[in-house]
């Protein structure tokens, strides 16, 4: 879909079809009109939109006045956010404490737009001499919100568009777009220039006239409703087929009837289950199905209770298994083998597997390999997640561990836990007020666990009687702690590859240096080293090798220098006045204003 089909939509409101791919959301709010979102699926090339496809739809940047004028003044006028922040800590935005942007802003600077590990965008924004002033303050291209030109040419209004590529942000849009009746508020008020005859007719407030709760319908969906046509229909049929033990059917009876004339009367006893056993046990015809397929070629008669054969031409229905829940114990499991055992003529029959009848159902699942790998939670966890939201995976992850029998939870864990992971970095960085955070593997799975662990604690459990690894206690309070989160905030994996390139290039001396310091971390002991060289010998490239090969192993380095200048020069540097909280005129009674309990002390 072009931009310009989607302008004309708005305009005209003409149906476009169905169209699919990567989407995107178009938040658009028209001076005068409701506050509406709206989802466009538009389509992708083979390999997925590019960042250059982004830039050609979405932009980030205040235009050139001089070059287009038009577009500078609408985005200037309507798509700059802000000032917030220090300049101007009563904005809307301002929530938390501390006080920060809950949108995020200012946004960082960056050459080029592209895309992180999740698939979120991060749009190019340049640094400019082009400017916009407002409240005292100059706003430059990380106030932008992202927009498209045309439309907002087009509207003159506040349209945000913006690109969603992760799957977490398609199922949330869906769910809020989708969350209800689309519903309006209006009041009938009088013409202008008609006015009431009496004043007392003016103060009795007819709430039923003035306000009407009424649903929106487009003229397409009118039109639909005036002709009659069907809202809904279901095509081909559903049979639903009963699920019990033997014996163990559902009867139902009226209260005013005899008991003893409910028991004797054997109709009542009949379910699909049962029947489709006895049309086994007396025709060969469809032992070739399962209970799950018979109803593809075989008609329940509701009026007999008994199961023909379909005619030529006659409309198939599709099988559907009455809805066991896992900690139903041998009923659950008499289910599952519904769905794989063909032709059985009794109970007996549905427990044999290989010419061996066994015990219980659980036992013949096992034999069949339905259960060996706990494979059907695994799948159960996978399908929901394409629906369902991390929270909402991991509420569901705890119920299985709770009500049903998981041969091996760990391993369970270890197969589907990053599925239970996908908000946790987003919602960690909004905490810790930190634009680009990086939580490698190991922290990310002790996050998940800890959230497992809360929902266990409600039901009175912990990790540990599931055979999962514990959440060290002090890990998550470093994992709260911003300043220590800001010294982890590194892909380990780019600085493995980093610290390999950096190893090669160092000379005797260097690497004799490397060495001991790499060795002092790893026993544990302490060590004192003055490194004197003149300009240009490699001290700095030393430094950076061994910061960068710490932080490789998840170590935290505070790498500080003396002066402003030699602190950009390390790897996240600072100096240390401001790392060590150092007085500007140091004295023989000078301290440093480190307070305990805090997050800096806790980092030290």
């Amino acid at each position: 879909m072009k931009i310009n089909q989607f302008i004309e939509f708005l305009r005209n409101e003409k149906p476009l079809g169905a169209v699919r791919g990567d989407l995107y959301t178009i938040e658009f709010q028209k001076r005068g009109l409701p506050h509406c979102h709206t989802l466009l699926w538009v389509f992708a090339p083979p390999g997925g939109l590019t960042a250059d496809d982004i830039d050609k739809c979405i932009s980030a940047e205040i235009p050139d006045p001089t070059t287009d004028p038009c577009g500078y003044k609408v985005v200037t006028d309507l798509m700059m956010h802000g000032p917030c922040g220090l300049a101007n800590l009563s904005a809307p935005c301002m929530e938390g404490e501390p006080l920060a942007c809950s949108k995020n802003f200012p946004k960082l600077y960056n050459d080029a737009t592209y895309f992180n590990n999740n698939g979120c965008a991060h749009y190019k924004r340049r640094r400019s001499s082009i400017t916009i002033r407002k409240l005292n303050t100059d706003l430059d291209n990380t106030y932008v919100v992202p927009f498209n030109r045309a439309l907002c040419l087009t509207f003159h209004a506040h349209i945000n568009v913006e690109y969603c590529g992760w799957s977490m942000v398609i199922k949330y849009l869906f769910k809020y777009i989708s969350k209800g009746t689309d519903c309006v508020a209006a009041k009938i008020s009088k013409p202008i220039g008609e006015h009431s005859s009496t004043t007392n007719e003016e103060n009795n407030i007819d709430e039923i006239q003035n306000f009407i709760d009424a649903r929106f319908l487009c003229a397409h969906e009118a039109c639909w409703r005036i002709f009659n046509f069907l809202i809904h229909h279901r095509d081909p049929p559903v049979q639903i087929l009963a699920v019990h033990l033997e014996n163990m059917q559902i009867v139902t009876f009226r209260a005013t009837q005899s008991l003893q004339s409910v028991i004797n009367n054997p109709g009542r006893k009949k379910t699909t289950l049962t029947e489709w056993l006895l049309y086994n046990r007396d025709a060969p015809d469809g032992r070739n199905l399962t209970y799950l397929d018979f109803p593809m070629s075989y008609s329940w008669v509701l009026k007999e209770k008994i199961w023909k054969k379909q005619k030529v031409g006659t409309k198939f229905a599709i099988g559907r298994l009455s809805y066991m829940h896992p900690s139903a114990g041998e009923v659950f499991y008499l289910r599952m083998l519904l769905c794989h055992q063909k032709g059985s003529t009794s109970f007996e029959d549905l427990r044999t597997v290989n010419n061996t009848i066994y015990s219980t159902y659980r036992l013949a699942c096992e034999v069949m390999g339905l259960l060996g790998d706990d494979r059907e939670w695994s799948k159960a966890l996978e399908e929901a997640s394409c629906t369902a939201t991390a929270a909402q995976l991991r509420t569901l992850f705890v119920h299985i561990l709770l009500y049903c029998d998981v041969g091996n939870p760990l391993h369970l864990w270890q197969q589907q836990w990053n599925i239970m992971s996908d908000e946790i970095s987003m919602r960690t960085a909004r905490m810790l007020s930190i634009n680009k955070l990086h939580i490698n593997q190991p922290e990310l799975q002790y996050l998940v666990l800890y959230e497992i662990e809360v929902l266990l604690r409600e039901f009175s459990k912990t990790l540990s009687d599931f055979g999962l690894p514990d959440v060290p206690p002090q890990l998550i309070q470093d994992l709260r702690n911003r300043l220590i989160m800001e010294e982890k905030n590194y892909d380990r994996d780019a600085l493995r590859a980093q610290k390999q390139l950096l190893e090669n290039k160092l000379n005797c001396q260097q690497r004799c240096i490397y060495n001991r310091i790499l060795s002092a971390s790893i026993n544990n002991q302490q060590e004192l080293l003055f490194v004197y060289g003149h300009g240009g010998t490699g001290k700095t490239f030393l430094w950076k090798a061994v910061i960068t090969a710490l932080r490789s192993n998840g170590k935290i380095v505070l790498a500080v220098a003396s002066s402003g200048i030699d602190s950009l020069l390390l790897p996240s540097g600072q100096t240390a006045h401001s790392r060590f909280k150092l007085t500007l005129e140091l004295t023989d009674e000078s301290m440093c204003n480190i307070r305990k309990k805090t997050n800096l002390a806790a980092l030290l």
